[in-house]
């Protein structure tokens, strides 16, 4: 961007997505890396644009109700609109009970949509239209060994924990001790030039046992001498 002769006043991811936005249009997305949920107000084009990151990680919700268009990263948000109507949807309610979770497009209420992973919206005059950037295709290569899956995939991995680490406010992992956390707090650490912030959270009480990970946690704290601090969740007995 800087190269095709944008000029930027600060370091913020904002800033970098308007930018963006200004050199590429809607296509910008296919350039971003990372997680996203973000709205454009194109003032030029009245139109808005909103899109959210390719496996949905931030959330993005919006609705339409009395020719008004409402759009949040909450349906809190949504809500604090008295006179938004909320009425439930069976169907979500359905896919709750037998999922434990309500998939995208739905939400529990009938009038409120996410957005999906990899997905935009556009909104303009009066009317929505929605598109698919990013899939996942999954095409097995048997020419290649094992030994070079695995080294590219420890590439791709390490690279990706580096290019989260750039970034204007302190960082920390949650560390249960378990293979993920292990792994993303034993190469922050290769990455960092400082000791990584850690944090686990103990079960006390009768729930405690083997539901308690800080075990496990503090053997990869002391091994990546990481600033370690542990926090205890005691229930309240009922009554």
């Amino acid at each position: 961007l800087i190269s095709k002769g944008h000029i930027f006043s600060t370091r913020s991811d904002t800033e970098t997505i308007l930018h963006a936005y200004e050199e590429w249009g809607e296509d910008c997305v296919n350039r971003l890396r990372g997680m996203f949920a973000f709205a454009i107000w194109d003032s030029r084009g009245k139109r808005l644009f909103l899109t959210r990151d390719r496996l949905g990680i931030k959330p993005l919700f919006y609705a339409e109700y009395e020719g008004k268009f409402y759009f949040a990263s909450e349906m809190k948000a949504i809500l604090s609109d008295q006179t938004f109507p909320r009425d439930l949807d069976e169907m979500a309610l359905s896919f709750y009970f037998i999922l434990s979770y309500i998939p995208a497009p739905f939400s529990i209420y009938a009038r409120i949509h996410k957005l999906l992973p990899g997905h935009t919206l556009t909104w303009e005059n009066g009317k929505v239209s929605i598109n698919k950037y990013w899939d996942l295709y999954l095409e097995p290569d048997r020419s290649k060994s094992e030994k070079h899956f695995i080294e590219g995939f420890m590439e791709l991995l390490y690279e990706s924990i580096q290019i989260r680490l750039m970034s204007e406010v302190p960082l920390g992992a949650f560390l249960s001790g378990g293979i993920d956390s292990s792994t993303v707090v034993a190469l922050m650490s290769k990455a960092s030039a400082n000791p990584v912030n850690t944090f686990c959270i103990g079960f006390g009480g009768d729930i405690g046992g083997y539901l308690d990970e800080r075990k496990y946690a503090r053997m990869v704290a002391e091994q990546y001498s990481t600033n370690h601090r542990e926090y205890e969740v005691i229930p309240k007995p009922e009554g």
